[in-house]
This record gives C-alpha cells, sequence and structure tokens, in this order.
C-alpha cells in the first residue's frame, strides 16, 4: 500500500499542506474548525507524518509560503562548514529563497529512505563525491539531480563543475614560468575526481614543458589543513624537497605551518599555488597564490539547472558545465 502523504491530506480537510503542517506541529493561530478538519481527515487516512516533514515546517518563514523544497546532500567528508562549499550553500540558499523554496540538509546515507521516500522534496543538489548506490536510488524515483564538484561522467544528472584541468594547467605554467623545475603537488583522496583531473593535467603541463614526472613529489591527502601539513613535512624531508608546490587552498594553508617549522621561507625558499580561493586564502602571511573559483556562479547554476529541470520534466536532457578559473597573483609564489 502507498504511504499517505501530507497534500491528500490536505485535500480531504480542504485546506493547505501548510496548514496541515501547522496542525502536525501544534503552532498557534489555527482555527479550531481548520483544526477539528485536519485532525478528521489524519485519523481517516490513517495518516503518520515523517520525522523529515516535521522538521522542515520548523522553517522560520514557512508559515508565510508553501512547503516546496530542495534537499541537499553532501558528499563524504562534507558538511554546511566546509570552507570551500560554505558559500556555495549560501548562495543556493538564497537562489532558493527568491521562489520559495527551502533547501533540506542531508548526509549521504540518510537522505535516500526518508526525503525521497516521503516524498518531502522536488529535487536534490548533490556536493561532491557520492556513491553509486545513492545515484541509482534516486534516478529509480525519478528526482532531477544536479551534482557540484563531482565525477562528469556520470549519466542521469546536471553536473556543474570549476575547470579543474585549466586551473592546474594555470598554476603549474605560472610556477614553470617563475623559474621552477621541481614541482610537487598534495593531491587530494584516490579516486576523487578532483584527485584525478588534476594528477592527469599536472602531468600533461610537465610533460609539454619536458619535465620529467617524479611520483616521490606527489602526496596524497584529503584537502584538509592537517594533511596539509602532513603531507609538506614528507615532501619537505625528501633529499631533494620540491621547490614549489600546488594543492588546494586549504590544504596550501596547512603546509604552511610545516614550512614555517622547518625554518623556510615562503616564497624565497618554497613557492606555494592553491586552488579554490576561499576567503582566508587573502588573509594568510604570505596571501596565497591561487586559482579563483567562482562559487557564487555555481551556486546559481545549481538552482537554475535544477528548476530547468523541474520545469521540463521527462523532456529535459542532463547536460555538464564547466565554470571558467583564473589565477591570482599574491605573494606566495
Amino acid at each position: 500500500m502507498s504511504k499517505i502523504t501530507i497534500n491528500e491530506v490536505a485535500k480531504m480537510a480542504g485546506v493547505s499542506s501548510p496548514t496541515v503542517s501547522r496542525v502536525i506541529n501544534k503552532y498557534p493561530y489555527v482555527k479550531k474548525e481548520t483544526y477539528n478538519r485536519v485532525m478528521e481527515a489524519i485519523g481517516k487516512l490513517n495518516f503518520v507524518p515523517s520525522a523529515v516533514a516535521r522538521n522542515l515546517v520548523m522553517g522560520r518563514s514557512l508559515l508565510q509560503t508553501s512547503t516546496l523544497a530542495i534537499g541537499l546532500l553532501f558528499g563524504f567528508n562534507i558538511s554546511r562548514s566546509h570552507t570551500y562549499f560554505s558559500k556555495i550553500v549560501d548562495i543556493i540558499e538564497r537562489e532558493l529563497r527568491k521562489k520559495n523554496y527551502y533547501l533540506i540538509f542531508s548526509k549521504c546515507d540518510e537522505f535516500v529512505p526518508s526525503m525521497v521516500r516521503d516524498e518531502v522534496i522536488q529535487g536534490i543538489i548533490i556536493l561532491s563525491h557520492v556513491n553509486p548506490e545513492t545515484l541509482a536510488a534516486l534516478k529509480q524515483k525519478n528526482v532531477p539531480v544536479v551534482l557540484v564538484d563531482s565525477d562528469p561522467d556520470i549519466e542521469g544528472a546536471e553536473c556543474i563543475i570549476p575547470d579543474f584541468q585549466k586551473g592546474v594547467s594555470l598554476a603549474l605554467s605560472y610556477l614553470i614560468g617563475l623559474g621552477h623545475k621541481r614541482i610537487g603537488m598534495i593531491n587530494g583522496p584516490l579516486g576523487h575526481y578532483f584527485s584525478q583531473a588534476s594528477l592527469e593535467s599536472y602531468k600533461g603541463v610537465l610533460e609539454k614543458n619536458s619535465i620529467a614526472f617524479d611520483a616521490s613529489i606527489v602526496v596524497d591527502g584529503d584537502f584538509s589543513l592537517l594533511s596539509g601539513y602532513q603531507a609538506m613535512k614528507q615532501l619537505l624531508s625528501l633529499p631533494s624537497p620540491p621547490t614549489a608546490v600546488f594543492a588546494n587552498d586549504e590544504t596550501a594553508i596547512g603546509a604552511m605551518r610545516a614550512i614555517e617549522e622547518k625554518g623556510l621561507k615562503i616564497p624565497k625558499d618554497i613557492a606555494l599555488v592553491g586552488f579554490d580561493d576561499i576567503d582566508l586564502s587573502s588573509y594568510t602571511i604570505p596571501s596565497l597564490t591561487t586559482i579563483r573559483v567562482s562559487r557564487e556562479k555555481i551556486g546559481e547554476l545549481a538552482v537554475k539547472k535544477m528548476f530547468d529541470w523541474i520545469a521540463e520534466k521527462e523532456k529535459h536532457v542532463p547536460t555538464k558545465t564547466i565554470v571558467p578559473v583564473e589565477l591570482v597573483v599574491r605573494n606566495s609564489a
């Protein structure tokens, strides 16, 4: 038997879905007659409100609008406070508010069995890497999916990514132009799309400039401050350490501490170039030369692509969108 939804309760009671939500959550200012009609409909339909729906209506401005919502699924090792993704989340939330939609946050292992099953959401935006099982479950439910900073070769979903290959090429070409030949890289986890794209582009730029690839100066991390610190200590312990290092911003900032502890100076002894241009990058000492990614553009595109899909429904054909990047020269290289 199919699960009764809040919309069916609203239809039987002759009220709106938000009104049903207010009754369920015991909000004041609901007329007694309306309250009784809703409760009667709930009893007749044997409706059991989901935890997700109850949480949804706690939003501060939900009482004035509708319960339309988009889900935001955080990929592995990602949260709302993540340095890079936090700005993207803010922009997505801002753009959804303009359309009277709400954003529901969840982790990979919580999302499918709750929000999708209970039909609370109309689409899902996924940040970073997500497992194939989750995507398969979403496709089975015919839920519009927009991937942000994920593998662009995944079929059946909109995909929005920065131009990783171009960014790596800009960073390395700049360092080579400064005279560096031994350029190390602190990469992300194996299997992550950014890690694979970065390594591929890294090797390509070296080959183009007749510089031999040396696997000993490429270290895998997890994009964090700590992994940047640990990886840089490993690089600096080599008999012939690199004279320059490329990494994402957070990793590069962690690497700065290891360089300072070694008694070396940036960029005199070792140069650093990051990727992302997070807010902190311009406040480090020295300020971090980096590849700027327009996170505002990414957030806006994610919402636009989602509503294009919702409007077109079955006719929609998912696409891949690559967002341009640019080199921002500061003081670390």
